[in-house]
């Protein structure tokens, strides 16, 4: 028997009986990492090693961006320096720009960072040059770029003159000075930092995995963070805050909370920002981020009622789900209240999310290229093997 007609039999046999298998990987390892790592059980998330509440607290995300992508917490002067890079990287070739200005105003600010991400590899000069210094010289360009392109084209979108960057601002302060043009208040600028450091690493995620998957076979930087962003776009990974609000303005007030998720759940309808592949356990992001969306609260009134409605649902789904099927809240369920306090377009919360993730998807693609092998799983093939060509005339 050839090589060829054993995997079929092998493959038709496991077929024909119940074959257990991790169906999207669920559980499965693939790979060894030092970046990020997420215990659901307990809660808990951690950049190499560092607790992420530790990190909100102290760090900012320009060094929280280096530790994770150099291993080690920098000193002042490196600090610095990398500030300093990433500030020069954010503006956008003029190619890009004028491109940005040809994009159908109706596009989804997603498919707009996805193409941007395009252009910036077509104009790569050095493409040749992969080697790991040039490779990390591109992940800070596009870390420093993401925010700028999802400014640019929201500004366009709204045909508005797009803003330079402000280089004495930090990157978290500079992306809401370039989408409004006008400076943000402390508040939002920290909590926008804060937003950044949560999301931009999670492990083993689906964006990341596409990534990894699409570097494996040596493809270039650029092409692989194009597939991270259009994995993002899905609503079952980068949109649950959007859906969020939206379930918040379906339910229309604080006396409709209960009967509307007691109803919702009787018919077995998902709950927007609850539950989490991995976390069986209250996401330690949503504590923070909670804690953010109730100082918006005090500062504005006409957030006061959606607090106090996911207060609620949160209320209500723990004491349901909580303990009994580890459900809990996760990062998505108040982020969406924050960014709706900063008056942020609701389709604009996916793309900040990316503008974070870049860094977690660059140093994820700097990691798989050290010990590299392509990916190439298997399926279980559950098709006929013995069908025949069927000619035209007898179809």
């Amino acid at each position: 028997m050839t090589q060829e007609k054993s995997e079929v039999s092998k493959f038709a046999a496991e077929a024909g009986r119940k074959v257990e298998y991790a169906k999207g990987l669920e559980g499965v390892i693939l790979t060894e990492s030092s970046l990020s790592f997420v215990d659901g059980l307990a809660g808990k998330l951690i950049y190499r090693g560092v607790p992420i509440q530790e990190l909100a607290e102290y760090s900012t995300f320009e060094e929280t961006t280096y530790f994770l992508m150099f291993g080690e917490f920098p000193k002042k002067d490196e600090l610095e320096k990398f500030d300093q890079k990433l500030k020069q990287n954010r503006i956008l070739p003029p190619e890009l720009l004028n491109m940005i200005k040809m994009f159908p105003k109706t596009a989804h600010p997603m498919e707009a960072l996805r193409t941007g991400v395009s252009i910036l590899g077509m104009l790569d000069t050095n493409k040749e040059d992969i080697s790991r210094e040039t490779n990390i010289e591109r992940a800070i360009q596009l870390i420093a770029k993401f925010a700028t392109i999802v400014a640019a084209f929201n500004r366009h979108r709204n045909g508005k003159d797009f803003v330079a960057p402000n280089l004495n601002f930090n990157h978290a302060k500079n992306f809401l000075y370039m989408l409004r043009g006008k400076e943000p208040s402390e508040l939002e600028a920290k909590a926008m930092d804060v937003g950044f450091i949560l999301h931009a690493d999670h492990e083993m995620n689906a964006s990341t995995l596409s990534c990894r998957v699409v570097v494996s076979s040596l493809s270039d930087i650029y092409s692989a963070v194009t597939a991270g962003v259009g994995s993002l776009k899905g609503p079952l990974h980068g949109g649950a805050n959007e859906e969020v609000m939206k379930m918040l303005g379906e339910i229309g007030g604080v006396d409709k909370t209960e009967a509307w998720i007691k109803d919702a759940l009787s018919n077995k309808k998902k709950i927007s920002g609850f539950g989490h592949r991995v976390y069986k356990y209250y996401d330690p992001r949503a504590a923070i981020l909670k804690s953010y969306a109730e100082k918006f609260a005090e500062v504005r009134k006409d957030m006061k009622e959606w607090l106090e409605m996911a207060k609620l649902i949160e209320k209500i789904m723990i004491e349901t789900l909580g303990e009994a099927k580890g459900i809990y809240p996760n990062v998505d369920f108040y982020s969406g209240l924050i960014y709706s306090a900063m008056d942020i377009p609701m389709d604009l919360f996916t793309p900040i999310f990316a503008i974070s993730r870049i860094t977690g998807w660059t140093c994820q693609i700097l990691e798989q290229l050290v010990d590299n092998r392509i990916y190439r799983p298997r399926a279980i093939y559950i098709g006929s093997i013995d069908a025949h060509y069927v000619p035209m005339d007898k179809r």
